[in-house]
């Protein structure tokens, strides 16, 4: 076999649909639909004749330097916006309820307090996705960020903290969407969940110790925004976003007064924080392994979920004399932090369109944000140190959540039978697998598989590429593929 690979057709993109927008030619010139990149993209391959040639050293090169130039800024802007979350609730530990003179629920509004100005801001972040260049966007949002955190260091009461902390959320709301997008836009599906890993990774990494190039759309589908809206799947994903959100919040504001609660001094708590950084990224690297290696994200959803409801639980029930096995369900319960990155990979796999897909995003995001918002409120603070509420109500998200994973299990299975039966409806084999989450080699034979059923019924797998630079929803394209 030769060692050249020839993109002659789309197809290994096309099952999945790697939508992309077709240009439209008007008295010669070049109008772009909502995401002018991909047209680029389709006007290159179109001037080298419909078929471009490399080899597979030329593709894992490409690869590299994708990897270096762009999931690297991004993994380290991650890693500097979770500092900035952690550092109030490592504060906390050292006395800034007394420094700030905080009253009553005041620590708890600079937790939420930042999650209300992204849940305000986040609408125009998604508009802002669309229209302008990802790049200026997120190194503006990332300026003014830096600014607001180092003012955030004079304040030195309750007004001046929450004027800082609303800033920063303002500012701070971009960085998840425009990371998701631009993931979406730079790697293909297999390789977009080990990217989106490695930038929740260096979230992880923040508890032990860019933005890159993309051209904004100049239009917005408001076909496909409302479509976004008729969708079951939008308020199932945003559900399960917010199950996943609350929790975090709560913890992430008032884990450290919950382990000190343990009996241990301050410096002693501090250190007992760096194992969960570790935990994040084992229970991630695990995760996302077994995930690629059975091809399917749900068993593995349910499965990290099943050990915070473990752990809070033990929270609830072991005796405050037994530090050592309450440290150990707080770890336990830690596994929380690997959900959200195993919902972004899931979630944009299963959306199609330029402005669904964004629209899709923003939705889950504010859905999360709302979870941050509630959840530092239900840890009393006359319920120090224990947080009974707060921990019964973390359980109680975590297991709506793996309620919600399963339905939407049973549900995108119902949705690939029907795109089953479109496809047959259009003389196509009906029950074809996603090659763009299989491994090369794999996606290769299939491949050839997939060719000659397509001749046996007298066709020829053009027919795949009938909508490639087609910019279409989930709902439009016979060929898009939802990932349980």
């Amino acid at each position: 076999m030769s060692d050249e690979i020839k993109i002659e057709t789309a197809v290994e993109e096309q099952v999945a649909t790697h939508e992309m927008g077709q240009p439209d030619i008007e008295e010669g010139k070049l109008r772009h639909k909502a995401n002018n990149q991909m047209d680029d993209a389709a006007k290159i391959l179109e001037e080298a004749g419909g078929s471009i040639s490399y080899t597979q050293e030329d593709q894992k090169r490409l690869l590299r330097k994708i990897d270096l130039y762009v999931a690297l800024p991004m993994c380290l802007v991650y890693f500097i916006q979770q500092l900035d979350k952690s550092s109030l609730s490592f504060a906390a530990v050292f006395g800034i309820q007394a420094d700030a003179n905080l009253q009553g629920s005041e620590y708890s509004w600079l937790g939420s307090v930042i999650s209300c100005a992204q849940l305000v801001c986040q609408p125009l972040s998604s508009y802002a996705l669309i229209v302008f260049p990802v790049k200026y966007w997120v190194v503006g949002n990332m300026a003014a960020w830096t600014i607001c955190l180092m003012c955030t260091a004079a304040a030195k009461n309750f007004a001046g903290l929450l004027v800082c902390r609303m800033f920063l959320g303002a500012f701070e709301a971009t960085i998840l969407p425009s990371f998701i997008f631009i993931t979406q836009m730079w790697w293909i599906r297999r390789e977009q969940s080990y990217r989106s890993v490695a930038y929740m990774i260096a979230n992880s990494f923040a508890g032990i110790l860019g933005p890159l190039l993309s051209y904004g759309a100049s239009r917005f589908k408001w076909n496909q925004f409302w479509e976004t809206y008729r969708d079951p799947k939008t308020y199932m994903w945003a559900g399960m976003w917010f199950c996943a959100g609350l929790p975090s919040g709560g913890v992430g504001q008032f884990g450290g007064l919950i382990t000190k609660g343990f009996g241990f001094d301050q410096f002693t708590t501090i250190l007992m924080q760096i194992p969960t950084g570790a935990i994040g990224v084992v229970g991630l690297l695990v995760s996302i392994y077994v995930t690629n290696k059975i091809q399917l994200r749900w068993p593995v959803m349910v499965a990290v979920t099943l050990f915070p409801i473990a752990g809070a639980i033990g929270l609830t029930q072991v005796p405050r004399d037994q530090p050592g096995a309450l440290m150990a369900c707080y770890y336990i319960a830690y596994m929380f932090s690997c959900i959200q990155s195993l919902l972004v990979s899931w979630c944009n796999l299963n959306a199609g369109g330029t402005t669904k897909r964004v629209v899709t995003t923003a939705t889950m995001f504010a859905a999360n944000i709302v979870g941050n918002i509630i959840g530092p409120q239900v840890y009393l603070a006359n319920q120090a140190p224990y947080y009974f509420t707060g921990l019964y109500t973390d359980i109680a998200c975590w297991c709506l959540e793996v309620v919600l994973c399963v339905s939407m299990a049973f549900y995108l299975r119902h949705l690939n039978k029907k795109q089953a039966a479109r496809r047959l409806a259009l003389g196509l084999p009906g029950e074809i697998k996603d090659m763009t989450i299989m491994p090369p080699a794999e996606a290769e034979a299939y491949k050839i598989e997939l060719a000659d059923m397509v001749r046996a019924r007298g066709l020829s797998m053009d027919k795949f590429n009938e909508f490639a630079f087609d910019d279409m929803t989930d709902f439009e394209n016979p060929f898009f593929i939802y990932v349980l």
